[in-house]
């Protein structure tokens, strides 16, 4: 039986731009290797900004990624579109510790998938 497996990679920059490519294709520029390997080198994304790019990759029975989700661990409360930033320092101060979340981009930018990598699979029975 052909296996896939799910891991957790460090950052878009550690996965090859022509694998990231071949799952996120072309349509939207925002999940693009380009567009996010360089919110990562301009540091706009990790170190001390409070996000850590931690893609999603699902490697298909050839090794290669079969599908990728751009997602990111917040480590604060700051830059919400909710402004929660009172509670966020209220609650540390009273001694508190912020719980880091786990983010992925809106509706259909969540996950793509390389197009022939499951063409073979076979389907379990419904």
């Amino acid at each position: 039986m052909n296996s896939v497996t799910a891991r957790i990679a460090q950052g878009v920059t550690s996965i090859a731009a022509e694998d990231w490519e071949a799952c996120s294709g072309t349509a939207n520029p925002f999940v693009g290797h380009a567009f996010l390997s360089a919110l990562e080198t301009s540091r706009s994304v990790g170190g001390r900004s409070g996000w850590q790019a931690l893609p999603v990759v699902v490697d298909g029975p050839d090794g290669k990624p079969a599908g990728i989700a751009p997602a990111y661990a917040k480590s604060h409360s700051q830059g919400e579109y909710v402004f929660d930033q009172g509670w966020a320092d209220a609650w540390e101060r009273a001694g508190g510790n912020i719980i880091p979340s786990f983010r992925s981009p809106r509706r259909s930018a969540r996950c793509r998938a390389r197009a022939s990598s499951f063409a073979t699979a076979s389907r379990p029975p419904r």
